[in-house]
């Protein structure tokens, strides 16, 4: 590719979620796989960006509104069907990971109310994904309950260690927005015997994406720490910015993993 990168990790293509796309297309992406050479690293899912319990649902929102999946329902039972879909496109585009979620926050419920149903619930998509020899990567996220990397690494090492199929994608920026007071530097050491991913995003304090290296995350430190401790799995640029600035961060991330 003319930016020298041959690897991605497809949320979105043709304006739809890669959950969505038809045979027809999944083809149409398989040929272009093999055409330019590049491969795909996972599929970024919206799995499990829902509520973990129907009483926990704002009856007022019938799809989510957040500009990569618009149009999904943040009901558990169409997420259990999604699973599904997810695991038949990985395995037509021979992709053997997916991207999922620790639930949407609601209202003041906190993590030990619900931690139980969550641990069932992914152990469970674990279960069905094991059988098709797919890995999960659960995110951090900051409008979930797992929202830091701290939360998520005591998550899977906690609820889900016997699920040797559950990973961490870990996301950095999404614990500076989840406000945590635990160091990003340290929970990211902490987390990289479980992590086969890292995002790579920069925020501001007052939460504004930026071409990474310009906020607050403190890249240079995080990825110093990957390359001197011989992480070799994925870092996925995820920059949620316009092309000319996801330019200069393509830049600035291959200066910094030299």
């Amino acid at each position: 590719m003319d930016r020298g990168i041959d690897t991605f990790a497809i949320r979105s293509l043709w304006g739809k979620n890669i959950a969505e796309l038809d045979h027809a297309k999944l083809r149409v992406l398989n040929d272009l796989v093999h055409q330019y050479d590049i491969s795909i690293s996972s599929i970024l899912s919206p799995l499990f960006k829902c509520y973990v319990d129907p009483i926990l649902g704002d009856k007022n929102r019938a799809t989510h509104s957040y500009e990569h999946f618009i149009g999904f329902s943040p009901d558990l039972e169409d997420h259990e069907d999604l699973l599904k879909r997810l695991i038949v496109v990985s395995k037509r585009l021979t992709v053997s990971r997916i991207r999922v979620f620790g639930f949407l926050r609601s209202g003041r419920v906190q993590m030990k109310h619900v931690e139980k149903k969550i641990g069932e619930r992914l152990r469970e998509a674990a279960r069905q994904a094991q059988e098709s020899g797919i890995t999960l990567l659960l995110e951090n996220e900051h409008t979930c309950f797992v929202d830091t990397i701290e939360a998520a690494t005591r998550f899977v090492e906690s609820q889900l260690e016997a699920a040797k199929n559950v990973k961490l994608a870990v996301d950095p920026c999404n614990h500076v927005l989840s406000r945590s007071s635990a160091d990003v530097f340290d929970w990211v050491k902490e987390a990289r015997n479980v992590m086969l991913d890292i995002h790579v995003k920069d925020v501001t304090k007052n939460g504004k994406y930026v071409v990474m290296g310009n906020g607050v995350v403190g890249w240079s430190r995080i990825l110093n720490f990957l390359n001197s401790s011989n992480y070799d799995h994925y870092v996925t640029l995820e920059p949620h910015l316009n092309r000319r600035r996801l330019n200069d961060s393509i830049k600035q991330m291959k200066k910094w993993l030299r």
